[in-house]
């Protein structure tokens, strides 16, 4: 986690919803909750607006009444230290951290990076690192990337929010699979196609991250498995067979040298 604000004002997306001062929780009702993570999302917000969001089917004056409410609540349980309005803009104070922040900038740079992963950590990145930084071991690390984004709240804004989370940490941890699976480390390049997996089992990438890694390890029964498991998926949801690359993975075997699903 980032380094605590002055006031210790902390605001969590990932994994559940939170909102913390120093290290107490502070109780915020679910529509002011949505405020503060509308705010954390889209940064400095007109009313209008964030009426419009949070409350669709409202009339403006009911949707203005609701705003005012939840703004009084979430000054009632914090001060002023979190939310700033000037003028017509909502926002939230540039004290506030949020996870959410960190954690997208650690995931863009390690699914972009091509480099060593101690390259990789950033003054940020360090403190989401988990506990492998201590150099415990590699798997497990980067602990953000396994959390949802608001897991189980609904809405557009939230889903479109959702979505391109899950495709950046879903890239990053299969950059981190490769990058192990190349410097030999396959344990840990098994981990983080797993969890790959786990963000979208449909991703043929992350399989063949986990069915390489199964290879090198000698366990060509579980690697034929992950195969015939992953065809099954596809084959059931998508109508489609895996790659020839993904059977040459497991078997050497060319794709057009066996009997494919029909």
């Amino acid at each position: 986690m980032s380094e605590k604000s002055p006031e210790g004002i902390q605001v969590r997306l990932l994994g559940w919803f939170a909102c913390t001062i120093g290290r107490g929780e502070v109780p915020i009702a679910p529509k002011a909750q949505r405020l503060i993570a509308c705010l954390a999302l889209r940064g400095p917000t007109p009313r209008t607006v964030v009426e419009t969001l949070l409350w669709p089917q409202a009339g403006q004056t009911q949707a203005a009444k609701g705003l005012r409410q939840s703004l009084w609540k979430i000054r009632k349980a914090t001060g002023d230290a979190l939310l700033g309005a000037y003028g017509d803009q909502l926002e939230l104070l540039a004290s506030v951290t949020l996870d959410f922040t960190p954690a997208s900038r650690l995931a863009e740079r390690l699914a972009r990076s091509t480099a060593p992963l101690e390259e990789s950590m950033g003054p940020t990145a360090a403190g989401l690192a988990g506990p492998a930084e201590q150099g415990v071991t590699e798997q497990g690390r980067w602990p953000c990337l396994d959390l949802e984004l608001l897991p189980s709240w609904d809405g557009e804004e939230i889903e479109r929010a959702r979505e391109r989370w899950d495709t950046m940490r879903l890239a990053a941890l299969q950059q981190l699979g490769e990058s192990t699976l190349a410097q030999q480390d396959l344990l840990s390049s098994l981990d983080y196609g797993r969890r790959a997996a786990a963000v979208d089992p449909f991703n043929e990438r992350s399989q063949m991250i986990m069915a390489s890694a199964l290879v090198g390890l000698g366990d060509m029964r579980s690697a034929w498995r992950l195969y015939t498991t992953y065809s099954d998926l596809v084959g059931a949801e998508l109508g489609v067979d895996p790659s020839p690359r993904f059977l040459r993975i497991v078997t050497g075997v060319a794709q057009e040298d066996v009997p494919l699903r029909r």
